[in-house]
């Protein structure tokens, strides 16, 4: 008696020649291929744990520019709030003194540069805020290339 192979279904080449069988092979797929995947899973893996380190790190960067930027924004509002009105009526009465200008036209004068100071240490603090949306863009870039490259390995 000659030796049979037999494949991982437990048919030999001889069972299956005198059954003439032309049937579809079932057999698993072999092992290098079965390798192959298991370790593009464990790739796979391994990039979405890196995802999550370089998400967490890059929230990290948000959440201090967002102290940075809140902190700021507070700041301008706290000097609005409290040094404003004393201040501001201050120099409105220091105008009315030295110039010939009405009481009113001095307050309303006083108030605009007020508004002008404040807004525009408001509108620093909001653009400190603004910057914490390109934060993220580190993570898009690098999940944009680890699924550029999963595609690449799968077509492989």
């Amino acid at each position: 008696m000659g030796t049979q192979t037999f494949h991982r279904n437990g048919s030999s080449k001889r069972s299956r020649a005198r059954e003439g069988q032309s049937q579809v092979d079932n057999r698993l797929p072999p092992l290098g291929v079965a390798q192959s995947i298991g370790s593009m899973v464990g790739d796979v893996v391994s990039l979405s744990e890196l995802q999550l380190q370089l998400f967490k790190r890059d929230s990290a960067t948000a959440l201090q520019r967002t102290y940075l930027g809140v902190a700021v924004a507070i700041v301008g509002g706290l000097v609005l709030l409290s040094c404003l009105p004393v201040a501001l009526m201050a120099l409105a009465y220091l105008l009315n003194q030295n110039s010939e200008l009405s009481l009113g036209l001095c307050f309303a004068l006083v108030s605009g540069v007020g508004v002008l100071i404040g807004g525009a240490i408001t509108f620093w603090g909001v653009r400190k805020l603004r910057r914490v949306g390109n934060v993220y863009r580190r993570s898009q870039d690098e999940f944009k290339r680890n699924v550029q490259w999963l595609k690449t390995a799968l077509k492989r």
